[in-house]
């Protein structure tokens, strides 16, 4: 009978789904309620749930951590076990009916319901026939799935899947806190879910823990009554569906290569035409690890914001909340909390030097201190393997520029001087580019409510801090430990909060009583015509971005088949994707089904990010580019290149592949279609019939492992 894959994948998300409030609801209902934080026993029932979110996504990511470093799993489980005991008899407990709100807490319910089949659909494998298509996203997915794996199998820190020079290896050289959350409801849900599936439920879980923080920012943030935090929340959540104005760009691009070259650019990722700022569909689902350390160096602020003048001893559990979430957001992102550091220290400077406020500082001082205690074996592990410390000549993992514009990079016969100049001078047009809607808001919010009387509202001044600080620091510094510039990418997430902050701010204030957003909203705010009329077409043009990221997440690879993409890509050398990827499920399913979790397998090292083996495999490897942190340039490529022979020639006997696999204690060899030593299948299946073979996958055993069995 045909397996149907994208049945058994929804149904181990959807599972999957339902065991996160164990991480993301319970432990931060229990603080919430012992420590009231945010008036929180004061709260209705399904804002204390609301609120128990972030204030999960802040704190849980270092305390399983710790707790799964010092001890295991099952100390893990059966906290978050008690954790939920506590949360329901509490809410039991002491519920009470909510009567006010009702619409607007319905129409929340339906958009985060909404959000979660849309990301499902979008990121599930889809299969059509025995064709098998995986989001687009699978290039990032591939390394998450198999660290998310190699912690269920191996602990924290986790075995390095994909390096074994004669000996495991401990994988420190990432921030891998999400992962670990991955994990744990892998195992909490035993054959049903899988590492997949639990890292896709984590994308879905990652959108709603941005619902939630936004509305719990809003609400205590403003502190206004019931219903029109509701409303303000319901239109601030509708605005995580405006891009930039990558659309524009996008179209322009594409087309004309495809018309130039027959063949697409940006390999389904469509925000590379230029340094991007991400929008929050590419943040969800590729790096939702980044946006949530944004959204607890978020709640970090509004804490500190909040009972300044309360006593001192009265706040050190807060500065312990804090320092959690500052804890979190290092494991989950280190440039994430690089920035929100920066501006921490300078935040404090203003407080000290402006406005004397020197038990705030103190107070600020005390989370940072707290979140050096929680962080440091973390740092200590990353310190011990120096695998993130430096570039890879080095040097200093940072360095100056001056963020680049696409534009500039068409010019010839600049000097390098001339060109910097030039995108000094381009940076406003680069950054309306980016957060296009953002950016006109930003402007009427610090022309029409921020010089009014918000230059007296505390958490305004350290938002506008925030933002100021993260443009200077993100135009002229970039991260050089890998190709990607992730300090340039990511570190803008917690001022991009900023802004969809501000915006609801302005169409509050200054908007329609509309509830859905539409251009019809602007037409209450100040300015002229043409301004409306801007608002409008930049908003539309994020809509169409947004929409676009949706279409290539879940269409580039089938594209591929339908010979749109073209050739060459990153994905396949022909149309036959699908039906290659459903044989290597298969293969990898068998593997799974049939070995121990011990034996070591290895395909050939020479494909770049090989996708199924990250996504469905969960056995060591010897050498593979997917977790390859940590690894010397001279070992990773001498092994590649020992290892990869065997792949790429033809052979007539096993003996040479035998003293490779015996050398590097290879026990299986995984073999497709488009490896070279395929075509001697036929002569070598006389000699070795494989454990499993179909039309393009073979499983040989291979070397000691044949001796010893």
């Amino acid at each position: 009978m045909l397996l149907n894959f994208t049945f058994h994948d929804i149904f181990g998300i959807l599972l999957a789904c339902l065991l996160y409030p164990f991480i993301f609801v319970f432990p931060g209902y229990v603080t919430g309620y012992t420590l009231n934080l945010f008036n929180f026993r004061k709260r209705t029932p399904i804002v204390q749930i609301i609120m128990a979110m972030p204030i999960s996504a802040s704190i849980a990511p270092a305390i399983l951590f710790l707790v799964y470093r010092f001890a295991s799993f099952s100390v893990v489980f059966s906290i978050l076990v008690l954790l939920a005991v506590l949360s329901i008899y509490v809410f039991v407990r002491f519920y009470r009916q909510s009567m006010h709100d009702k619409n607007y807490q319905r129409l929340a319910i339906i958009f985060a319901v909404l959000w979660v089949i849309l990301s499902i659909i979008t990121l599930a494998d889809l299969q059509i026939g025995n064709r098998l298509y995986f989001s687009s996203n699978s290039y990032d997915l591939t390394t998450r799935v198999s660290v998310t794996d190699a912690i269920t199998r191996t602990g924290v820190p986790p075995v390095n899947p994909s390096y074994y020079p004669g000996q495991t290896i401990l994988l420190n050289s990432l921030y891998y806190y999400w992962y670990i959350l991955a994990s744990i409801v892998d195992q909490m849900g035993g054959n049903l879910v899988s590492a997949y599936h639990a890292m896709i439920a984590s994308i879905s879980w990652a959108g709603l823990l941005l619902f939630a923080t936004l509305a719990t920012y809003l609400r205590v943030r403003d502190d206004q009554e019931s219903q029109s935090a509701w409303k303000k929340s319901f239109i601030g959540i509708q605005l995580f569906v405006i891009g930039g104005l990558d659309f524009i760009m996008v179209l322009i691009i594409m087309s004309s290569f495809h018309f130039r070259l027959g063949q697409l650019p940006f390999q389904g990722q469509l925000e590379g035409w230029n340094m991007p700022i991400m929008s929050w569909m590419n943040a969800l689902a590729w790096v939702p690890h980044h946006l949530v350390a944004a959204l607890a160096c978020i709640l970090s602020l509004l804490i500190a914001v909040q009972n300044m003048d309360k006593k001192f001893t009265y706040r050190i559990p807060h500065a312990i909340i804090i320092g959690l979430a500052f804890a979190s957001a290092f494991g989950l992102s280190v440039w994430v909390m690089f920035v929100f550091a920066i501006f921490w220290i300078i935040w404090g400077m203003v407080l000290i030097f402006k406005e004397k406020k020197y038990q705030q500082i103190l107070f600020m001082i005390l989370g940072g201190v707290f979140g050096l205690i929680f962080v440091f074996p973390f740092l200590l592990g990353i310190l011990r393997d120096g695998g993130a410390s430096s570039s890879p000549n080095g040097g200093l993992p940072l360095a100056f520029y001056i963020r680049p514009f696409m534009i500039t990079s068409l010019l010839t016969g600049f000097s390098h001087f001339a060109l910097s100049i030039l995108d000094f001078a381009f940076l406003p047009l680069n950054y309306l580019f980016e957060l296009g809607f953002f950016f006109l808001m930003a402007i009427i919010w610090l022309q029409e409510i921020y010089q009014g009387e918000g230059r007296s509202i505390s958490i305004y001044k350290a938002e506008l801090i925030l933002v100021v600080v993260t443009i200077v620091v993100l135009s002229f510094l970039y991260s050089n430990i890998i190709v990607i510039n992730d300090l340039g990418i990511r570190g803008w997430l917690p001022l991009q909060f900023i802004l969809v902050v501000w915006s609801a701010d302005v169409l509050f204030q200054f908007g329609s009583v509309k509830k859905w957003l539409s251009p019809r909203m602007f037409d209450r705010v100040k300015g002229t015509k043409t301004l409306r009329l801007v608002l409008s077409a930049t908003m539309i043009i994020g809509i169409l971005t947004m929409s676009l990221e949706f279409l290539s997440l879940r269409a580039w690879s089938i594209l591929v088949d339908m010979n749109v993409v073209g050739f060459p890509n990153n994905l396949s050398p022909d149309t036959r994707l699908g039906n290659r990827t459903y044989s290597a499920r298969l293969a990898y399913n068998y593997l799974r089904d049939h070995f121990s979790h011990d034996v070591i397998t290895q395909n050939n090292p020479l494909d770049f990010l090989d996708r199924p083996s990250g996504l469905y495999g969960n056995h060591q490897m010897i050498i593979s580019n997917r977790t390859s942190y940590g690894v010397s340039p001279e070992i990773y490529d001498d092994l590649v290149d020992n290892i990869g022979v065997v792949f790429t020639k033809e052979a007539s006997d096993w003996g040479t592949i035998d003293s490779v696999c015996m050398k590097y204690s290879i026990d299986i060899l995984i073999l497709k279609d488009t490896d070279p030593l395929w075509d001697s299948l036929e002569t070598l299946k006389v000699q070795r019939p494989p454990i499993y073979e179909n039309e393009y996958y073979a499983l040989y055993t291979c070397g000691g492992y044949i001796i010893s069995n």
